[in-house]
């Protein structure tokens, strides 16, 4: 009899304790909380992208000069950055100084890369002069076959690989 008047007080205690804490904790409305947290963040993403934007903006440069086409094809040694170089008035814009600077410094340091000279492109010519009229292909139709268990297994086939 006694076991089980002292399960039922230590049952009672239990949930006494268990309604006092759940008492305790206010109810919030999380949405209001979460559409704040939003907003803010949002707020933040748009002000970090503006200054990425005009980041981005102020290391724009237009360039019109032809002498940049010199960092994109296989390397070449050019007679224009050796001698500007080694000149003693400087007579160049800041992007041609600046591509003569760079082809320098390859040159300098990694030799290997270069394939060749500016005096064997000219020998070498132009690409084609003999070309005149631009070339006009022809078209051709294709004509529709009727479908068979070839294209189905095919079909079957390419989407088993995705």
């Amino acid at each position: 009899m006694k076991t089980k008047w002292l399960l039922l007080l230590m049952f009672v205690c239990v949930n006494a304790f268990a309604k006092a804490q759940t008492d305790s904790l206010a109810v919030v409305d999380s949405a209001k909380y979460e559409n704040k947290y939003y907003d803010e963040l949002i707020a933040v993403y748009k002000s970090r992208i503006d200054s990425l934007s005009k980041a981005n903006d102020s290391l724009k440069i237009q360039v019109n000069n032809a002498s940049t086409y010199k960092l994109f094809v296989p390397l070449t040694f050019y007679h224009s950055p050796a001698q500007n170089s080694l000149s003693l008035d400087s007579k160049a814009n800041n992007v041609t100084s600046a591509v003569d600077n760079a082809l320098i410094n390859m040159y300098i340091s990694r030799p290997d890369l270069v394939k060749g000279t500016e005096t064997q492109l000219k020998k070498t010519g132009s690409v084609r002069d003999d070309i005149d009229k631009p070339l006009k292909q022809e078209k051709v139709l294709v004509e529709k076959k009727p479908l068979h268990i070839g294209h189905l297994r095919s079909a079957i086939i390419g989407e088993s690989l995705k």
